[in-house]
């Protein structure tokens, strides 16, 4: 695996690790009611051969963003909530296990004008198995300055304080090293991700500058460039050669 795509394989984990964070924080620090909302029932993968199909095209979408987002000029690609949800129940519990906190498990997430609302099941709160819930809305406030607003948390049907929830959120994400601030949107916490716009070795910057959610799906893009030459140390100025010559 190249080092650009070892990279940005990275950089898409830190996003889901966010997800994944949130959930987690959610599970683990409240107590929960045992209702199971009827949204998170029927969001359901599908299971077998449709499963692994719908997985393995978000799978294939992704790698083929990435191939994109090596070469100059612009990139995107969007991912439906089936597939993304198919990808959690076949790909992520095998492959990904870090993504999620043990306990952690059936991951699945709705998409939205809205935004994002992710539930998982948790089965080690002080009730058993329970679903927790959290409903944010993500957007791309400059380039490769992510913003997640956090509108509500849940177990079962009970609604969570934010407060409590934002504060153990920070602590894990600060442990997973990411580029994280916080701020304030309409009342509600406002987690901000810096993602690296970094050149790697191939001369290249690459900006994350549009990030979109509709219904059923999730669509994001940006454009790769040259990176600017820096002067060099060493370098002489025209001046400077000149009189060089005459010597």
């Amino acid at each position: 695996m190249s080092k650009v795509r070892s990279r940005w394989r990275r950089a898409a984990f830190a996003v889901l690790a966010v997800v994944g964070v949130l959930l987690g924080a959610v599970a683990t620090g409240f107590l929960a009611a045992k209702y199971t909302p009827r949204r998170y029932q029927a969001l359901a993968p599908p299971a077998g051969e449709d499963a692994i199909a719908a997985s393995t095209a978000m799978v294939d979408r992704a790698a083929s963003l990435v191939n994109d987002a090596r070469r100059d000029g612009d990139w995107s690609a969007a991912f439906t909530q089936d597939e993304i949800n198919a990808w959690l129940s076949v790909e992520a519990p095998e492959k990904h296990p870090e993504l999620f906190l043990p306990g952690v498990r059936d991951a699945r997430t709705s998409i939205d004008e809205t935004g994002v609302w992710a539930a998982c099941r948790y089965d080690e709160g002080p009730l058993g198995s329970a679903v927790y819930s959290v409903q944010l809305y993500p957007t791309v406030v400059e380039p490769n300055l992510l913003a997640v607003r956090i509108d509500g948390a849940w177990a079962g049907a009970a609604p969570l304080p934010l407060g409590p929830l934002r504060e153990q959120v920070a602590l894990q994400l600060d442990d997973l090293g990411l580029d994280v601030s916080w701020s304030r949107s309409d009342g509600s916490p406002l987690l901000l991700l810096r993602i690296p716009e970094d050149a790697f070795d191939d001369g290249r910057l690459r900006q994350l500058t549009t990030l979109a959610c509709g219904e059923g799906a999730i669509e994001l893009g940006g454009v790769t460039r040259e990176a600017p030459e820096s002067p060099s140390s060493g370098d002489q100025s025209p001046s400077a050669t000149e009189s060089s010559e005459r010597q």
